[in-house]
């Protein structure tokens, strides 16, 4: 979801033409990162043992979604306090603490040393 959001913002910000969209930009992240804490908190009560994904590059446990649960929620509490100020007008503001977020949650979750990496690489992006 935050990858769509991501790949979203890139186009509509390509798009318009106008700069004042910081707000609805804001609350679009704000939504889509919701309805991953929640699709996360729904996949907690699923999740009995541990899964690798991609044969084993992506190792997710019952901690490791607590823990998205955690990014999540902050980054929500980060985009909802720096939405009125009137010095932070930038548009492209939530599109990097996305990246940020996306890097975090892959890097608590990877299992490879190449890909640990990469990501580190790509929260260092914001």
């Amino acid at each position: 979801m935050t990858i769509l959001t991501i790949l979203f913002l890139l186009f509509s910000n390509s798009v318009t033409l106008r700069r004042d969209l910081f707000i609805l930009f804001n609350r679009i992240v704000i939504i889509a990162l919701i309805y991953s804490t929640l699709h996360d908190i729904m996949s907690l009560s699923i999740l009995s043992k541990s899964i690798n994904l991609h044969g084993g590059l992506l190792h997710v446990t019952y901690i490791t979604q607590i823990f998205h649960v955690f990014i999540f929620l902050v980054s929500i509490l980060i985009l909802q306090l720096t939405s009125f100020y009137s010095h932070l007008k930038i548009v492209d503001y939530p599109l990097i603490l996305l990246f940020i977020v996306s890097g975090a949650i892959f890097l608590i979750s990877i299992n490879d040393l190449v890909s640990i990496f990469i990501l580190i690489e790509l929260q260092k992006y914001g």
